[in-house]
């Protein structure tokens, strides 16, 4: 038996906690991966009630889990198909990181175009295509593997960091170049006092989950390992922090922190100070 087969390509770019995904416009030298899931006796199904859902086989690729999901939906009493791109991680990255694409279609106009074909079988496919630098690639030595060890050579402490490395390479060139000559089963890096492997778990929070993790207590430290191993947007959200009204530290420890990573910023902070003293010199003459 045939089956219809409807080829949707998600107009959509995903940016979230792991990789680029351009699922519209095809780079020919891009390696893709595909999911799809069949549904037999499609008239039967969507005549199934609202929240029905049919889940495809899992495919494995670029160090995630890949597969479809169909689902009924209604809307103003339309029936809908609904069709969801899911990517899981697995249990030793952030459990809460996921991400997906939809898309619908009208329920009678697949069931009209079941019925000219004269078929009652549905086959619904994905294609997705990562992007370098986000992207896996292959062909490039041993597979990134999710645990990063971090040791300390103050107190000789040493932790496995849960991390997506794909995502952590995308957003550092040190991590990019660093995880590519490693090997999976040796995968570490070493940091120094003051810096400690509580704050490079920190500087790969503020990576996920952005600058509200930051402190007074904790925000030098993460913008010292950022700046050491290139993770530019972290040390962005941490300089953003400092200029913040967050931020309580002293305003000459500020300007230290500011001149060390970020001249705009330390100029920023003195145009502050010159105006605090401006102020209270113009204070004093009136009082006086």
């Amino acid at each position: 038996m045939k089956s219809f087969s409807i080829q949707h390509f998600f107009i959509l770019h995903i940016f979230l906690y792991l990789f680029l995904l351009n699922l519209s416009k095809f780079n020919p030298d891009a390696l893709s991966d595909k999911v799809s899931l069949r549904i037999d006796k499609f008239s039967d199904f969507v005549k199934e009630p609202v929240g029905t859902r049919r889940q495809g086989g899992k495919l494995n690729a670029h160090g995630m889990s890949w597969h479809l999901e169909a689902f009924i939906n209604e809307s103003n009493t339309v029936k809908y198909l609904g069709m969801s791109l899911n990517c899981s991680n697995n249990s030793k990255i952030d459990p809460n990181w996921n991400c997906f694409a939809r898309s619908f279609f009208i329920i009678t106009k697949l069931l009209n175009i079941c019925q000219s074909a004269n078929e009652d079988s549905v086959e619904l496919a994905a294609v997705f295509v990562p992007e370098t630098p986000c992207g896996n690639r292959r062909n490039s030595g041993p597979p990134r593997t999710d645990i990063l060890t971090v040791k300390s050579s103050g107190d000789e402490s040493k932790s496995d960091v849960p991390i997506n490395k794909n995502f952590l390479a995308a957003h550092s060139d040190f991590f990019d170049v660093w995880l590519d000559r490693d090997t999976a089963e040796g995968c570490s890096v070493s940091i120094d006092p003051p810096d400690t492997v509580e704050h490079f778990n920190k500087m790969i929070d503020v990576l996920h989950l952005g600058d509200y993790v930051l402190n007074d207590e904790n925000v030098e430290n993460v913008l010292n390992l950022a700046d050491k191993f290139m993770v530019e947007e972290v040390k962005g959200k941490c300089l953003k922090f400092l200029a913040s009204e967050h931020c309580k530290i002293a305003t000459m420890k500020k300007f230290q922190i500011a001149t060390k990573y970020d001249v705009a910023l330390g100029e920023y902070i003195l145009q502050m100070i010159q105006k605090s003293d401006r102020t209270m010199e113009a204070q004093k003459r009136g009082k006086e």
